[in-house]
């Protein structure tokens, strides 16, 4: 994520009294983007809209209505193509949002610290873990960086014996928090499974937003992550922002190198 333009904000019935609205006007004034509301009780339009108002976002707000006949998954992720939103809003356990193509930020109904405390599980076990921990930390960093936010970066070792192992990760950890300027001093590293290791770790720290990414190329391993991932959203009650690693860019054709370089430029 290199810029925060324009957010999906999906709002449940009833969303004019609840948190959701307040978090969408902070991301929006703090990051200039503009929102698309997407109201799935269209009902609820005068008092959303006259909330945003009231509460003077200062940006650029667009409404969707739901029309009750298209799947709510489909019609979300196909407004959000169209609005091309970088981050796509909603409430937790609301409805299901598989393999998401954009970050998925999904708000419980605790309100945001003044400055917000952020943590980023990352694992670079494997190619496909360590792509998803750049996404992660990518925009994590980001979104702390616009929300004037905290980031602790949680890394749990599951190898006990290898020692050439555990110094090659060390290496690709060290890396990766330099390459994204989060900070070396955000990294904490534990001992032990992740599943096992940092639920408990992220419960008891009641962090605002708890960023993890369940996707992988491989079957074994998407099993895995999915597994850990859900682990760790479910130990937190606070916000999880829910990542998939970007695509690997393909090589530009001879003939049409200026249109496939601009098509993978960030």
């Amino acid at each position: 994520m290199e810029k925060l333009s324009s957010i999906l904000a999906v709002v449940p019935e009833g969303g004019a009294k609840g948190v959701l609205v307040d978090k969408v006007c902070r991301l929006v004034q703090q990051s200039g983007a503009r929102v698309e509301l997407f109201l799935t009780a269209p009902s609820d339009y005068f008092a959303i809209a006259g909330r945003c108002a009231g509460m003077a976002c200062g940006a650029q707000v667009g409404f969707t209505m739901y029309d009750s006949v298209t799947p709510m998954s489909e019609a979300i992720l196909s407004r959000a193509a169209e609005v091309r939103a970088d981050l796509i809003v909603a409430a937790r356990g609301q409805f299901p949002l598989e393999h998401c193509p954009v970050p998925l930020l999904l708000l419980g109904k605790a309100i945001w610290s003044q400055e917000p405390r952020f943590a980023a599980a990352i694992d670079v076990a494997e190619r496909d873990s360590e792509m998803l921990a750049r996404g992660i930390l990518h925009i994590a960093g980001f979104l702390c960086q616009k929300l004037v936010a905290h980031l602790d970066i949680l890394y749990s070792e599951r190898e006990q014996d290898d020692e050439p192992v555990k110094m090659e990760r060390a290496v690709k950890l060290a890396r990766l928090v330099r390459e994204y300027r989060v900070g070396c001093e955000r990294l904490q590293v534990f001992n032990g499974l992740p599943e096992e290791t940092l639920p408990p770790l992220i419960a008891a720290r009641h962090y605002d937003v708890v960023v993890g990414g369940s996707v992988a190329r491989h079957q074994t391993l998407l099993s895995t992550l999915h597994s850990i991932s859900k682990k760790l959203m479910s130990s937190t009650e606070g916000d999880v922002l829910i990542v998939t690693p970007a695509p690997e860019p393909v090589a530009a054709h001879p003939l049409s190198s200026d249109r496939e370089q601009l098509a993978y430029q960030p």
